[in-house]
């Protein structure tokens, strides 16, 4: 019997929904998204419902998740007449939303997937049009360009895109995915607003860093690459891919959830999150969180998500294994890398998701790099943004964090990349941590730290002045400390191929064939986000 699949993905979802610096918008966006194919009135079901198809019976899904799905239809006219409904009900639902597509045929599931993928690929984005189509003097939304076509109660004219999103800002769908929590307890304003009902996301004190983190899994691409393989002539190729995209699915919102309980539900003040999600499909996060808080979210959710993975996949390979195909070789459970861009709450969301993707991309190419057995190790990046304007990743690191001395030999104030894998050659985020408790004990000098925290804005020479000096204190009365900071060090830069030895080195960089590196820039960043630390006792 012949099968006809129709495979589509909505594009660019990041720029969509930071099209403007309004969280309400944001919040809007990521609704319209997830409601695409997700939750219980889903645009997708009611396009099926208008065309009278049923879900197993006149249309299979193999995927069907995050804006995207995988439909394979029993006759090519139930195939035609769902598009054609489906295209204009998608540039009704989300307006400006661009969406690629692809449709093929083949003897059967397998063969008509690959002829939908490669029509898929080969195809261009529908740009979205805009609508309605402006003239000259039409007015326009001051914040996107495009065409008005109402007003809001304070008269700011917005765009057809800004109002559905506008319409679906009070929307809990997305949010209700990471825990049973009233509506109420997720905040849709960074700042409050005359007579308006939402609540607010509550800051530290005068602080209103953000945190905007980005995670992804780990090996996906390559593992269905694996299992496609596999599949091709199995006779359960749409319930096996359906099968594993909802396990995956399942364990990244598992891991959401205990990340959320973990760290956000003991933050939260007066009912309400320090934190917004704004994406959370497939194996992909997304959410902004208060800034003290980010790298502690990020931790438990890369955790996590590695024993949901192991747990979700364990039932998977057990299905596939009594299906006939061989299993013994998949992995057990997958990680995942992250990037962390932190920032003002007034700089734009936009820039700061771009940084925050290409910091989890220099996270994952590190880590490949440094992969034991093949086994991506979990790993994060972060940058802490001290600028007007926002770059990307690596001109982050090349123009901000890359400087050369006097000698013309070139320093990096940082290591880029952190692993939570104990058995990793990358750098241990928990080594970090630990020289940060150093740094931060109420028995360490408050001036020589500062200037230690601050030596990567120093020229080099007067850079040594003050680490000599800095050792020279500590190694007076405080010699446990010094011990404590040196071990912590060591431990972070022996990981560069260095044999570092804190202890005789002029500055704490350790050398290697290109350039020389030090921990002190991500240290820095930390100790500016995290805020003051608790009193401890004096452990020197």
């Amino acid at each position: 019997m012949t099968a006809h699949c129709y495979r589509f993905e909505a594009k660019s979802i990041q720029s969509y929904l930071l099209a403007t610096n309004k969280l309400k918008e944001i919040i809007g966006g990521s609704e319209l998204i997830h409601a695409l194919c997700d939750g219980p009135a889903n645009l997708l079901d009611d396009v099926l419902a208008a065309c009278g198809l049923a879900e197993r019976q006149d249309v299979r899904f193999s995927r069907r998740a995050g804006g995207a799905f995988n439909a394979f239809f029993t006759t090519p006219e139930q195939r035609a007449r769902f598009i054609a409904l489906w295209t204009l009900a998608v540039a009704q639902h989300a307006p400006d939303l661009a969406f690629q597509s692809g449709m093929g045929d083949g003897a059967n599931d397998a063969e008509a997937f690959d002829a939908a993928e490669t029509a898929f690929h080969a195809s261009a984005a529908h740009a979205p049009r805009p609508i309605p189509a402006g003239s000259p003097v039409a007015e326009r939304n001051r914040r996107s360009g495009n065409t008005a076509v109402r007003r809001r109660k304070d008269g700011e004219a917005v765009d057809a895109a800004t109002s559905r999103k506008l319409a679906y800002s009070r929307g809990h769908m997305l949010a209700a995915r990471f825990g049973d929590y009233p509506p109420q307890s997720w905040p849709t304003l960074l700042s409050p607003e005359p007579d308006s009902d939402r609540v607010c996301l509550p800051f530290t004190g005068e602080d209103r860093t953000l945190g905007l983190i980005h995670a992804d899994g780990n090996g996906l691409g390559q593992l269905l690459i694996t299992l496609s393989a596999r599949l091709k002539n199995a006779p359960h190729f749409v319930e096996a891919f359906r099968r594993f995209s909802d396990a995956i699915g399942d364990a990244t919102t598992r891991a959401a959830r205990l990340a959320t309980d973990a760290v956000l539900v003991p933050a939260q003040e007066k009912g309400v999150f320090p934190a917004r999600p704004i994406v959370l499909g497939g194996d992909d996060l997304t959410i902004i969180v208060r800034g003290d808080l980010a790298l502690a979210f990020t931790k438990a959710f890369l955790s996590a998500f590695e024993q949901t993975t192991a747990e979700e996949l364990k039932g998977v390979w057990e299905e596939y294994a009594a299906w006939g195909i061989q299993t013994e070789d998949l992995p057990v459970d997958l990680t995942a890398c992250a990037g962390i861009a932190w920032f003002g709450a007034s700089q734009p969301f936009n820039l700061a998701e771009h940084l925050a993707q290409g910091l989890c991309a220099q996270a994952k190419g590190k880590a490949k790099r440094h992969a034991p057995a093949g086994r991506v190790p979990s790993t994060v990046s972060f940058h802490r943004v001290t600028t007007r304007f926002m770059d990307d990743a690596d001109a982050v690191l090349e123009r901000e964090l890359t400087l050369e001395n006097e000698a013309g030999h070139t320093l990096r104030q940082t290591l880029a990349a952190y692993t939570l894998d104990s058995q990793s050659p990358l750098p241990q985020l928990s080594e970090l941590e630990t020289l940060l408790a150093t740094l931060r004990d109420p028995a360490m000098p408050n001036g020589p730290a500062r200037q230690v925290l601050g030596l990567m804005y120093e020229d080099t020479a007067q850079a040594r002045i003050r680490y000599e000096r800095f050792r020279t204190i500590l190694a007076k009365d405080r010699k446990r400390l010094l011990e404590r900071f040196d071990r912590a060090l060591e431990a972070l830069l022996r990981t560069e191929q260095s044999d570092f030895d804190a202890r005789r080195s002029e500055l704490p960089y350790a050398s290697t064939p290109n350039f020389s590196v030090t921990p002190l820039g991500d240290l820095h960043a930390l100790h500016a986000v995290l805020g003051n630390p608790a009193p401890q006792e004096d452990r020197t």
